[in-house]
């Protein structure tokens, strides 16, 4: 997981709340582990349907949409299970959400606005293609269906909610965090102390 939810879930656990991260898959990385006091989990949600489908005519415009589902529904199933041993208060979600959650919800779900390969390359100018348009059509179903959406800016919230077409019924903005550690007065490690 990402310095971001490092920090947040330190700060979650120092105020008394459980805190689990399921982060990307890592074939050298444990399937379990408890960082900071916060469990991660490493499920691989990897499946081989979108790779097929990838490699057919017309059916690979797609591909990425099928990878969204299959790899969406593996993390449902995951997470359910997980669930049903430790209950979640709350599941926040990054960009590209959680479809079979949206649709079949067991907690309240949070989408966190991180931006899509859709959002950048429109936001660049660049070219996208449809298998890129009907992936950012499954995104925006999933987080048009959250409970609440965060995003990191003002402006990136406003790009989505005109990709999707509507604002969104609950949305905050909250900036990423920064570690209080950067913000010590404390001379750079290679600064030598004023002799003066």
């Amino acid at each position: 997981a990402g310095s971001e939810f490092q920090l947040i879930g330190r700060e979650l656990v120092r105020h008394g709340h459980r805190v689990t991260v399921v982060a990307g898959y890592c074939r050298d990385c444990p399937f379990s582990s408890v960082y900071e006091c916060v469990q991660v989990w490493r499920p691989n949600v990897n499946g081989p349907i979108h790779w097929y489908a990838s490699r057919l005519p017309i059916i690979n415009i797609f591909a990425l949409a099928l990878r969204s589902l299959e790899q969406g529904w593996r993390i449902y199933r995951f997470l359910e299970s997980v669930h049903r041993r430790q209950p979640f208060d709350v599941l926040e979600v990054s960009e590209g959400g959680d479809l079979w959650h949206a649709l079949f919800r067991s907690f309240p779900i949070v989408a966190h606005l991180h931006g899509s390969r859709y959002t950048f390359l429109r936001q660049a100018g660049k070219p996208v293609g449809r298998s890129d348009w009907c992936h950012r059509r499954l995104e925006l179903a999933a987080i048009s269906r959250a409970d609440w959406v965060v995003s990191p800016s003002q402006a990136m919230l406003h790009v989505v909610e005109q990709e999707a077409g509507r604002k969104f019924r609950r949305a905050s903005v909250i900036p990423y965090p920064l570690d209080p550690a950067l913000l010590e007065d404390q001379p750079p490690p290679s600064a030598k102390p004023n002799d003066a």
